[in-house]
This record gives C-alpha cells, structure tokens and sequence, in this order.
C-alpha cells in the first residue's frame, strides 16, 4: 500500500498520498528537430498539478486500475495542464513506489503532460509500506545508505533520461519532523535577512538535507547532463530561516532552481484581510534569496504545491488549516487569483496546483479540482473549469498516442503504427494541427496517412519503417501545432518503440 503522511504547511496538518512510480529501461536515440520541439523533449505551458495517482486511489497493492489512472490522465490534458509532480521514496522504502512510474510515465508523455519527478526520504523511521518490516530513516552522513541511494538515483535517471528532465530534491524539508529539526527557529514568519535565532540541532538538520541534496544533484548531472535539479519545495512556515541556512552552507552549489510552497489564507489583500497572504510568502521568500551573491540570487523559482481546501466540500478538515475556501466558488475564484499573482510576481516557471485528483475517500481534503464520487471514476469539480478556462498559448491543444504501453515491438524491417488524435481544450482554437516526428532511430523513416496536417478532432496513423534499425529501445517525439504556436510552445507526446 502507498504510505499516507500527515504533512505540515504552517501549524496544521494537511493530507497528502504519494504516488507509487516503477522502473524500466528506455534508452533514446536522438535526432535533429523542428525549430519548436525542446531538447530534451517536453512541452512547454506553465499550468501544473500535484498527481495522486497511485495504488492507494486505483488499486490495492496488487491489482492496478489503469483505465481509472488514463481518466485523471485525460482529465489533466484536457484541462491544458502540462506538469505532473510525482513522488518516488528513495531507499529504503522505493518498494512503495517504484511498482508504478513504467506505466505512469508512459501514460502522461503520450498525452503531452510532462513530469517533474519529487525524489522523498521518508520523514521518519516506521514501518514498510507493507506493514510488515522496519525501516531505517536516511541518513545522509551513513556511508552504506549513502551509496545505497546513489546506486538507485543513478539507475533512475539513467532509465528515464529521454522522458524527465526534471528533478524536486525532497519536499517541505524545513517542517518539524524533517531532518531532525526539532527545534523550530525563531520568528517562524516574516523574519529578517539573517535575523533569525535558530539551534544547534536545527543548523545541523539543514546541514544534513544540503548533504543529501548535494549527492543528489551530482548524481543526477552524472547520468543527465542536461536534467535540472530543483530544491524540495520548502513550506511556507519558518521558509525565511530555512533559506538563510541554506546561504550558511552554499547550498545554491547543488541546484538550478528554488522551490516554494506559498500557502496562505487567501491569495491577496484583495481577496481576505487575515494578513497572511500567499503574494507576500513568495515575496518574503524572494526577499531573503536576494541576499544571496550573484548569480544565485537571481534563481529561478518553481511553485511546486499551492492551493485551497474547500469548506463546504470537507467541514470535518481542521479549520485551522491555512488555505481555507469558505466554497467551490471561492476555491475557484483563488486558484485563478493564485495563478495570476504568481506570474504577476516574476515566476515564469510550471505552477503545480495541490492537487488535481482526490478519491473521495481517505485523502479527500476538499483540495482536489476532480474526485472519486463513489461509483464514477471521476467527479469534475467546479474548479476544474477555472483552470482548463485560464489562457495559456502553450496548452490549447490535447494530444493522445497509441499504443504507449507496453511499448511496442517490432522486428526490424518491419513496420510500427501509432494513433494520433489531437484536439482543440475546450474555449481554444488555433485551426488545422500539423504533425512531426523527431528522435526517429538511425535508418528509420516515417509518414502519416491519411496526412500530417488534421483538423482539431481528428486522427492520424504514424508508420515508422524500421528496415536498417539496429536493435534497440526508442523514444520517439510527436509534436503537435496549430496556428497559435510560437517557437518553443509546441505541444510533445512521447512513445516507446522496441525493435528486435
């Protein structure tokens, strides 16, 4: 069973499942690409969402119910979200996730949605998934787990390399609890530019979390060149003296990006008059990294969980927890406040909304924009629609491939085919859609029947002959454009192709 943590955004707990993901080798050949595919393939958009997809939601440990799975799948394509953050536990515990990422990687690149991968060590010792074992709490000082889980990093980016290029080292790794910070420092908000009072044991737990993120960057870069590493989101309580810290021990050695979870009452002044507000955590946030020396002071930031719980939805969640929306009116009307203050406030890169899926069940908070209802798969909230309604030049198309999983095998010489559909998300028109194919194997070819140019709505076959392949797994990329395209905003899907 996947795990389920209470997880801390200021004093409050709030419920999160984390995905379970699995491990399997592809292995890309690349070739020259249009002028608006990326490289490393992905596409662009800066619409995101938390994914709980796991076994906890459609399964039970043994059994998986992907046709559920491919329904969030399709939900988040068709809503224009371009970015999936999953959870994988490093070791010992990546048996509660590593059954999934195979399949779930899969699934999202064929429908052009993007994954950032959040790299987790359980936040303290317990017991296994299963219930059955014990398990030993990372340590990154411990000689043994440290080659342990380098061993494992290596073997995962490695495998994934042509389909994720972006890394999340941990998550809300300065709440109580993480990395043995067990004494809180002093202000837990709004503290100056290094004007906080913090412990002996606090300074030692951030230490700690440097050590770890500093063998995860340069594991992944040594497998990935090309991968960006991206600080574990940090909560918005205590997030200034966390920050400071970091300064302390060069942390902006071992990253490319910042991360900040901004939970707040409301989104502005404009909307609540608490005095806590998500514009002024991203700016206090920003304020203290300003004092770090150039160039890291000018990191980017990646927002990579905010959101509201709906009251209505869940009045049994503590009405303590920040992030309250008094309705599904409320909630939609802060998740677009929330997106817009954001990109007003200097962050260009993906914001993950928490959360897009919830089951109705165990992890039903009120957060989610779609839910489990009982008997359908799922349940689309009234949020759902202000997100899939917020304009985004870079997500007006939905992209579907197949087959995508199990990866299609061929013999070389002979041919593989895949269905293209591509149509318009909904409130969004750009005309006649045109389709490409990059990353094809050294002596393959490639054509589209019945053309590579399709109305919104309709499909295409892609036929890749593979006469003169070398044996081999393939990453292929299918790029999608309409006439509201520009240069690095085309829509990719990715598939598999084995030739034997």
């Amino acid at each position: 069973m996947t795990s389920i943590r209470v997880r801390r955004s200021g004093m409050n707990a709030k419920a999160q499942v984390l995905a379970g993901l699995v491990l399997a080798v592809f292995v890309a050949c690349f070739s020259t690409q249009p002028l608006w595919a990326q490289s490393p393939a992905q596409s662009a958009g800066w619409k995101g969402a938390n994914n709980l997809i796991a076994e906890h939601t459609w399964g039970n440990g043994t059994t998986r119910d992907y046709t559920g799975t491919q329904v969030d799948v399709n939900n988040a394509a068709n809503a224009g979200i371009r970015w999936s953050r999953f959870v994988v536990y490093a070791p010992p515990d990546n048996g509660c996730t590593d059954p999934e990422l195979q399949h779930l990687v899969a699934m999202q690149r064929a429908s052009g949605v993007n994954i950032m991968l959040d790299i987790q060590r359980l936040a303290s010792s317990g017991t296994t998934c299963g219930g059955s074992a014990s398990q030993t709490l990372y340590d990154p000082v411990n000689i043994s787990a440290d080659a342990q889980y380098k061993s494992w990093l290596a073997n995962l980016v490695q495998t994934y390399k042509p389909y994720i290029h972006y890394y999340e080292i941990h998550n809300e790794e300065n709440g109580t609890g993480d990395w043995k910070l067990v004494n809180q420092p002093s202000p837990t908000r709004d503290a100056p530019v290094n004007g906080c009072k913090t412990s002996t044991n606090y300074r030692s737990g951030v230490a700690n979390y440097v050590s770890f993120l500093k063998d995860s960057f340069n594991t992944i870069k040594a497998n990935d060149s090309t991968a960006k590493v991206i600080i574990g989101g940090l909560s918005e309580w205590t997030e200034e003296c966390f920050i400071d810290q970091l300064a302390v021990n060069q942390a902006w050695l071992y990253m490319d990006y910042m991360a900040d979870h901004p939970y707040a009452d409301c989104p502005d002044s404009s909307l609540c008059s608490s005095g806590l507000y998500s514009v002024e955590r991203l700016q206090s946030f920003k304020t203290h990294m300003a004092a770090w020396p150039s160039p890291y002071n000018n990191l980017g930031i990646w927002i990579t969980e905010i959101g509201y719980w709906d009251a209505a939805d869940t009045p049994g969640f503590s009405s303590g927890q920040v992030g309250r929306a008094s309705n599904a009116t409320q909630q939609g009307q802060y998740l677009v406040a929330e997106m817009n203050d954001m990109k007003a406030n200097g962050i260009t890169a993906p914001i993950f909304w928490y959360d897009l899926h919830e089951d109705g069940k165990t992890t039903d908070v009120g957060y989610g924009v779609t839910r489990w209802n009982g008997s359908a798969y799922t349940l689309v909230q009234p949020t759902y629609s202000n997100f899939q309604s917020m304009t985004d030049p870079a997500s007006d198309l939905v992209i579907s491939v197949t087959p995508f999983f199990p990866i299609q095998t061929v013999t070389a010489g002979t041919a593989a085919s895949y269905a293209v559909t591509v149509s318009d998300v909904s409130g969004f028109s750009g005309g006649n859609v045109t389709l490409y194919v990059s990353s094809l194997p050294s002596g393959a070819t490639a054509s589209w029947s019945p053309s590579s140019t399709i109305s919104p709505g309709s499909s295409a076959t892609l036929t890749v002959q593979t006469a003169g392949v070398a044996a081999g797994t393939y990453a292929l990329t299918i790029t999608a454009t309409d006439a509201n395209t520009q240069p690095g905003d085309a829509l990719n899907a990715q598939v598999g192709l084995v030739v034997n």
